[in-house]
This record gives C-alpha cells, sequence and structure tokens, in this order.
C-alpha cells in the first residue's frame, strides 16, 4: 500500500466513527460490501450489508445510542490483495451521565 492508499483507507474509519456518532445507520453499513462482514460492539457476528444495517438501526436507536466514541487508533493495515485491505483498530466508548452502565452487561 502507497502512503495515499494508506490516509484513504484511514480516513474511512474517521467517516464510520463520525456517522456512528450521529447514529447514521444506513451511512454506516453503506461503508461495507454488500458481502461484507462485521463484529459488531456487543460481540454480534454479522455477515451482508443488510444485516449490518439491521444490527446497527436497532443498537443505535437502542442501548448503545448516545454512546461517544474517542481514541481511536490504527493498529494495523495491510493490503489483501489488488483493491482490498484489512484495517484493524481499537477506540475507546465513553457512556453518558445518564447511560445505566449495566446496560452493558
Amino acid at each position: 500500500l502507497t502512503t495515499q492508499d494508506e490516509l484513504e483507507i484511514s480516513s474511512i474509519l474517521d467517516d464510520y466513527m463520525r456517522l456512528w456518532m450521529d447514529g447514521q445507520a444506513q451511512a454506516c453499513a453503506d461503508l461495507y460490501d454488500v458481502a461484507g462482514d462485521a463484529l459488531g460492539v456487543d460481540g454480534t457476528f454479522l455477515r451482508w450489508r443488510d444485516d449490518i444495517k439491521k444490527y446497527y438501526d436497532n443498537v443505535m436507536s437502542g442501548k448503545y445510542s448516545g454512546l461517544e466514541v474517542r481514541n481511536v487508533r490504527t493498529i494495523g493495515l495491510r493490503s489483501l490483495g489488488p483493491g482490498v485491505a484489512l484495517l484493524d483498530a481499537t477506540w475507546e466508548i465513553r457512556l453518558y451521565p445518564s447511560f445505566p452502565t449495566n446496560e452493558l452487561r
């Protein structure tokens, strides 16, 4: 990957976090390939963009609405082949003061 490739791919993560904070489930799901996989914030494994969108609709309007994502950090980025890359990242999720902490268990 070129430096420019890495910057463009990393910007997708920034977009995702902004969209998550704005509660835009469809826009978050649209960042995935139609046959994409995702691991939800609660450990749920998701396959296919439609399932990812349904999951985001549910969590962004339910018990995970109002979460603040911060300290996003890319820890790995590698090419898997032409036009395909894998991005590995970490981030923190902050609960708003009015959010009951036992809801995440």
